[in-house]
């Protein structure tokens, strides 16, 4: 399992699960502003699901953050002043090119991914924000870009990016888009729910070839279809689940999860950083052909949580050799 998140390229889902999304909006933030009505939305077409009109037809993967609902609820208290902390650089850079206060003025942003990294590093951002200057943030956009970035602010509560292939969701040029990925959109409806951040990933048939040729990943070859997100509403509860395409693998996958996860709780630097006890909240189990894992965290824990976790990134690893 340890090699399968490099080759399909999603977060570990556990305790980190949590900070690593939070890591990666932050970065999208870079790329981000906008507000509009869609043209062309399907039926029924929620809120939430807005960016998919903006993502091209190959989307594999989409992430997804709602500040407004985010900022909105108990945890923004908590979250904020340690994004404020390590993002600051990046959020003052970010109000100098563009006149944009990233952290009170973003107010939701989409990206869409391909499921395997290419060598073009090919990607498609979409966000929405308060009123931007839309000569100011396109130049700032792609000075940042080196180059390699095509901007499109179609209007100034709107900012769309992409690179390498997908430029021509730019140049408008496209004729389907994610939103009509039945098996994409369906995946991210249920993902995106009430969440703050939520992910929908369908798995290609190369990935899983690719897979099956590992011995070693022969049971997640299965896997089809993945998701997971982020509840803020009471505490913190994070999710991931994974379905599979029978139900022989799924068993045999939460027994791996479960074996990783007391290797964790025995693993030095988790001891030394107090984080043991909190992968006891990690709970796996198996639902039919899928598999979940969840972890719920109160209020009053999800900042000793941050602070641990935030101590343990600056402590050297330590390597560790679990006995068989």
């Amino acid at each position: 399992m340890r090699d399968f998140p490099p080759r399909f390229y999603l977060s570990r889902h556990s305790v980190l699960f949590v900070c690593a999304f939070l890591a990666l909006a932050a970065a999208a933030v870079e790329l981000a502003a906008c507000h509009r009505a869609l043209p062309g939305r399907p039926s029924g077409f929620e809120p939430a699901l807005d960016g998919l009109a903006f993502l091209p037809d190959e989307t594999e993967i989409v992430l997804s953050l709602d500040f407004d609902r985010l900022r909105g609820q108990p945890i923004w208290k908590t979250l904020s002043p340690a994004l404020a902390k390590h993002a600051s650089p990046a959020l003052e850079e970010i109000a100098s090119g563009t006149g944009l206060e990233a952290a009170r003025q973003i107010h939701r942003i989409w990206i869409g991914l391909p499921a395997e990294r290419q060598a073009d590093g090919r990607f498609v951002l979409f966000a929405e924000t308060d009123s931007v200057d839309t000569a100011r943030a396109t130049a700032w956009l792609q000075e940042r870009g080196r180059g390699e970035l095509a901007v499109s602010i179609p209007n100034s509560r709107q900012i769309l990016v992409a690179r390498g292939a997908w430029t021509h969701a730019i140049a408008g040029r496209m004729t389907r888009t994610a939103a009509d990925n039945v098996e994409l959109r369906r995946l991210c409806q249920r993902s995106a729910g009430a969440n703050s951040l939520w992910f929908a990933a369908v798995v290609p048939l190369r990935v899983r070839r690719t897979l099956m040729e590992t011995a070693r990943l022969s049971d997640v070859a299965t896997l089809v279809r993945t998701s997971g997100s982020l509840s803020d509403a009471a505490g913190l509860h994070a999710e991931w689940v994974g379905e599979f395409g029978n139900t022989v693998d799924p068993p045999l996958v939460a027994h791996r999860l479960r074996f990783l996860q007391n290797q964790a709780k025995r693993h030095p630097d988790m001891l030394v950083a107090g984080l043991s006890p909190y992968l006891e909240a990690l709970h796996v189990e198996v639902r039919n052909a899928s598999v979940r894992v969840a972890v719920d965290l109160p209020d009053a824990q999800i900042s000793d949580v941050l602070e641990r976790i935030e101590a343990l990134a600056r402590t050297p690893r330590t390597k560790y050799s679990p006995a068989p």
